[in-house]
This record gives C-alpha cells, structure tokens and sequence, in this order.
C-alpha cells in the first residue's frame, strides 16, 4: 500500500491517506460514448465482471472526442479508490 499526502490525481479528484487498490486488467465492452464513463469487463473480455470505469481527458468530456479511441475490446488498466474504478491511462481532446 502506498502512503501519500494531498496528491491530486484524475482532475479534480484529490487523496489524502494511502491507495489501496490493484491495477487490474480491463476490456471495453463496448464502443466509449459521449462522457467520461465507459463500460468494462475487470480480467477476461466479454466474461470478466462488468464495471463502469470514469477516464480522464485534457481539455475534453467525451470519451467519442477523444484519443486515443476506445473500442470493444480494447485493453486498459484500472484501480479502485473509494468505490470508484478509475483508467490509468490519460485521453486527449480532438
């Protein structure tokens, strides 16, 4: 477990304590749309337990604007903080 101070980290998503979560292995399960969310399967893709993940993108809100693309399938690696499954990977505005 990492112990960190006030670590700001996803935007506005801000940590005070110790992060407890595993990176997992996920698989969109379905093509990302207009919003910070996208569905995902946790492991395995199309059989893996079905979580919804919330990404992060510079200077944008829709997932469907935004590089690189998610698409069915498509891997990503994620965590758990408070409840939230959070992507580890950053998404840039188009």
């Amino acid at each position: 477990m990492a112990e960190l101070g006030p670590t700001t980290i996803f935007g506005d998503l801000t940590i005070n304590g110790s992060i407890g979560g595993a990176v997992r292995v996920a698989y969109v399960k379905t093509d990302a749309g207009a919003g910070l969310t996208v569905d995902v399967y946790l492991d395995t893709d199309a059989t893996g337990e079905e979580v919804t993940v919330t990404c992060s993108i510079v200077d944008g809100a829709a997932l469907n604007a935004a590089t690189p693309r998610l698409l069915d399938g498509d891997q990503l690696f994620v965590i758990q903080i408070g409840g939230i499954w959070y992507c580890a990977s950053l998404f840039y505005a188009t």
